[in-house]
C-alpha cells in the first residue's frame, strides 16, 4: 500500500451534545431548577393535601363513616381540642377583647367618626384576628399532639394492623381528628368573640362611670355584622382548619418504622401546618375584602 507521508492524527473524542460525557463529578443543579423543583414539590403536596380533605368532606354524611368507634374518637378529639383550651382562650379574648374594644373607640372617638365603631370592630375582631388566633392556639396544642398520636400508632404497626382487618385508616383515624380540629375551631371563635365584645363593653363602661352607656354599642356592632362578614369569618374558621387537620394526619402517617422519626414528623407538620394556616388565612382575607 503506497503511503501518502502525512502524519496520522489519533481520533479526538467528539464532545457534541449527543455523546455521553466520561466519568467525573455530577453537575450541580443551578438556582433556578432547585427553585422550580421546590415550587412544583410544593404545588404536589398541596394538591395531595386538598385532595385527602376533599375525600373527608365528601364521606362526612355517609351513615357508614360514622361506627361507634368513629363518634368515641371525635369526642375525645373535641373534648381534649375544645374543652381543654377554654380556660386559657376566655383569658386571651377577655384581655384581648378590653383592649381592642377600649381603644378603637377612643380612636374612632377623637377623630369624630364613632359611627364607624361597629364596623371597625367587626372587621378587626370578626372577619380577621379571632379566627386566626383560635386556628394558631388549636394547632399549636393539639396540632402537634395529632401528629405525635398517629406517628406512634403507624411505628407500632397499629395502622398496619387496622388495614389488616380491612378499617379505612381516612375513615377511621383522619376523619375524627380533623373534624374534631374544625368543630373545636369553629366553637371557640364564636364563644371568644362574644368574650371579647363583652369584657371589651364592660371594660368601656368602667372606664366612663359617670357616663351612661347606651345600648349604641351593641346595635352598631350587629349592624356591622352583614352576611358577607359572617361567611368570610367562617372561611376563616373551616378552611384552615381543615387543612391544617389533614396535614397533620398525613404527617403522622407518613413515617416510617424508625421511632426517631415521630419527633421529626411532629416538628414538619407544625411548620407546615402554620404556613398553610397563613397561606389560606391571607388569601380568604383578600377575597373577603374584594
Amino acid at each position: 500500500m503506497e503511503s501518502t507521508g502525512a502524519p496520522r492524527q489519533s481520533p479526538r473524542p467528539a464532545t457534541g451534545p449527543g455523546t455521553r460525557a466520561g466519568p467525573g463529578p455530577a453537575a450541580r443543579p443551578g438556582l433556578a431548577e432547585r427553585v422550580g423543583a421546590g415550587f412544583w414539590g410544593g404545588l404536589e403536596g398541596l394538591a395531595y393535601v386538598v385532595a385527602v380533605a376533599y375525600a373527608v368532606v365528601r364521606i362526612l354524611p355517609l351513615p357508614s363513616t360514622w361506627p361507634r368507634t368513629t363518634r368515641n374518637v371525635l369526642l375525645r378529639q373535641v373534648y381534649f381540642t375544645g374543652v381543654g383550651a377554654l380556660r386559657v382562650g376566655f383569658l386571651v379574648a377577655a384581655l384581648l377583647g378590653g383592649a381592642i374594644v377600649f381603644q378603637v373607640t377612643l380612636w374612632m372617638r377623637g377623630i369624630g367618626q364613632e359611627a364607624l365603631v361597629g364596623s371597625v370592630l367587626v372587621g378587626l375582631l370578626v372577619q380577621a384576628l379571632m379566627p386566626i388566633l383560635v386556628n394558631v392556639v388549636v394547632l399549636v396544642r393539639s396540632g402537634s399532639a395529632v401528629v405525635t398520636e398517629l406517628a406512634t400508632m403507624k411505628v407500632q404497626g397499629e395502622v398496619h394492623l387496622l388495614e389488616g382487618q380491612g378499617i379505612d385508616p381516612l375513615r377511621y383515624l383522619v376523619l375524627p381528628r380533623v373534624v374534631g380540629l374544625v368543630t373545636s375551631v369553629v366553637c371557640l371563635t364564636v364563644l371568644l368573640t362574644a368574650t371579647a365584645f363583652l369584657t371589651g363593653y364592660l371594660v368601656l363602661v368602667a372606664s366612663r362611670p359617670g357616663e351612661v352607656i347606651s345600648l349604641d354599642f351593641a346595635e352598631r356592632v350587629f349592624a356591622a355584622l352583614s352576611p358577607r362578614a359572617v361567611l368570610v369569618s367562617f372561611a376563616l374558621m373551616v378552611v384552615p382548619a381543615l387543612l391544617t387537620g389533614t396535614i397533620c394526619c398525613l404527617e403522622g402517617l407518613g413515617v416510617g418504622r424508625a421511632p426517631t422519626e415521630v419527633p421529626q414528623a411532629a416538628t414538619r407538620g407544625l411548620a407546615r401546618s402554620i404556613s398553610a394556616l397563613l397561606l389560606s388565612s391571607a388569601l380568604l382575607s383578600l377575597l373577603g375584602w374584594l
